[in-house]
């Protein structure tokens, strides 16, 4: 790894794919305050040959290393590959690895927002708040009542009944940050929050009032579930300084691909709801579908797809516009269409969010060009040894 072996006076970062604001004024004068130039690439870069020239490479949302880019850097000049952002699974991190390039993301600033929006979204599916604003959209909330005054009246029959949360359980599957935050704000709406999340300590649960519970505990007795888990295509050995008092130590991490499936959804109670704004691959969405089908689920809000942007004719989207058919067992409840919240990944957006990845992005990056240090969020630990 090397930390310290500076090329120029003069560090050079590289932007290289577009971020939701065009707003890199926070990142840039952060940058230049310490001597470091920013060369922004809109809306991405085409000549990843000009990688070679950077210390620090900054992506966002551009698949860097599994498609191309990494064999461009110079090991010998190239400091950092930062993900502006929680998940990595762009990143390439054997390749990395094997280049001695350290790789790191930016997981501070998520919990709020993907906390609120996990709120948001339990309150919305047991409202059936899709349903209603469909209704009223297409004024099939309304009888005209001709025989009588010929005036307009709400339909009072076939209304739904909101889902009593006070009543209910919460699962919170992975309960690290985002599910912390997640389980606090959602605390008082619930009966009981019960969470799984193998690689914590008891105290860890205790701290928050929650059960602990193992996965099939938690399918078996939650009325909602809400995923938080990282997505891991492999057993992946993770360095977790950042959650460990920054002490350099590492834990290995079982595959979560598909961690959600027909057998789990089976072992749900029937008409559980299901909530994933963590990776789309956790959840195997034909399962889905399936459940959704014979009114297993009463429920699903999806921020994250196992392929994005979602296909235009992807069947969840026709779901969310579809009547349900005659003599699905929902019917008997009022409902009359699926109950399905689509989001594009966009969980993780609250005012001020962008510039607080943008702030710890600049943290980052002049604590590994400037202050020589190790970074606090290294993604491939292994480069340690070299």
């Amino acid at each position: 790894m090397r930390i310290s072996e500076g090329i120029d006076m003069t560090y050079k970062v590289a932007v290289i794919d577009t971020f939701y604001s065009n707003d890199l004024s926070t990142l840039e004068s952060g940058l230049n305050a310490h001597n470091i130039e920013v060369d922004v690439y809109h809306p991405d870069i085409k000549d990843f040959s000009k990688l070679k020239e950077y210390n620090i490479i900054v992506i966002q949302h551009l698949d860097f290393g599994r498609k191309h880019g990494h064999e461009h850097l110079d090991p010998d000049r190239c400091k950092l590959v930062l993900r502006a952002g929680v998940g990595y699974d762009e990143l390439d991190l054997p390749a990395l690895t094997e280049l001695g390039i350290p790789a790191v993301n930016v997981p501070g600033y998520g919990p709020n927002s993907v906390g609120q929006h996990t709120v948001q979204y339990i309150l919305a599916l047991a409202g059936h708040a899709n349903e209603y604003h469909h209704r009223v959209v297409t004024a099939r909330d309304l009888d005209i009542g001709v025989e009588q005054s010929g005036e307009d009246k709400w339909v009072s029959q076939s209304r739904i009944p909101s889902s009593p949360l006070y009543k209910s359980v919460l699962g919170i599957l992975g309960y690290g940050r985002i599910g912390r935050k997640a389980a606090e704000l959602a605390q008082p709406l619930f009966k009981e929050i019960v969470a799984c999340d193998p690689y914590l300590d008891d105290e860890m649960f205790q701290k928050g009032n929650v059960t602990r519970v193992d996965l099939d505990e938690l399918l078996e007795t939650a009325d909602f579930i809400s995923i938080h888990v990282p997505l891991f295509e492999k057993r992946e050995r993770v360095y977790l300084g950042y959650e460990k008092n920054y002490q350099r130590t590492e834990m290995f991490f079982e595959p979560t691909v598909g961690l959600i499936g027909e057998e789990q959804i089976a072992k749900m109670k029937d008409g559980a709801f299901l909530i994933n704004t963590a990776r789309g691959p956790v959840v195997n969405e034909s399962a889905v579908i399936k459940a959704l089908e014979s009114g297993k689920l009463g429920g699903v809000a999806l921020d994250v797809f196992e392929e994005e942007p979602l296909s235009r004719n992807h069947p969840m989207r026709k779901m969310a516009a579809t009547s349900l058919p005659a003599g699905h067992p929902l019917r008997k409840t009022g409902q009359e269409k699926y109950n399905i919240i689509l989001t594009c990944h966009s969980a993780y957006l609250l005012k001020g969010t962008f510039n607080t990845v943008l702030e710890l992005s600049v943290e980052e990056i002049v604590r590994v060009l400037i202050d020589e240090q190790l970074p606090q969020n290294l993604l491939n630990p292994k480069i340690l040894k070299n």
